[in-house]
């Protein structure tokens, strides 16, 4: 169990197993299908969902989740990258009922608390050009976009490279 004061309401944060997965999976599709709506390409989620699946069975993961009486309010998934000194945000979602809550918010301080104590020097996360909701949410947490956007290679959809500095 994580030992967090970090709490939304009734929302706690804890690191997430084996047996989150599918839960986590099943947030995740949600989550873009409500961000993408009308233009949510099936035959794309479902080829990204495979993916996804594989980067949960990775040993080196870092899930955490954030839960309240109803479940699941969302999660983010992450690798360390000890030769870089830093890790990198995979995944990153909020269940509809929950955005704009501040559970993303919270969860991505926690993770960066967390992983700074355990020695790494940054984050690293990347995210759509058109998501700007999120962008907004980054910045403000001190994130700042590097590089030119790059087209994800399931996709093809553009997508901009964000950094946190940790020290």
């Amino acid at each position: 169990m994580l030992v967090t004061g970090s709490t939304v309401s009734s929302v706690k944060l804890r690191f997430g197993g084996d047996a989150d997965v599918e839960s986590c999976l099943m947030l995740w599709r949600s989550a873009v299908l409500l961000r993408d709506g009308a233009e949510a390409d099936q035959l794309g989620l479902e080829a990204q969902l495979l993916r996804s699946r594989e980067q949960f069975e990775r040993v080196d993961r870092i899930l955490l989740l954030a839960t309240d009486d109803r479940g699941l309010a969302g999660f983010v998934l992450g690798f360390p990258d000890p030769g870089q000194g830093g890790s990198h945000l995979v995944l990153i979602a909020t269940d509809p009922r929950s955005q704009g809550q501040g559970v993303a918010g919270s969860l991505l301080a926690e993770f960066a608390k967390l992983r700074q104590s355990r020695g790494d020097h940054w984050l690293d996360l990347r995210v759509l050009v058109n998501n700007f909701a999120a962008q907004r949410l980054y910045e403000r947490l001190g994130w700042l976009a590097v590089g030119e956007p790059e087209p994800h290679e399931v996709t093809g959809k553009l997508f901009q490279w964000y950094k946190l500095a940790l020290s």
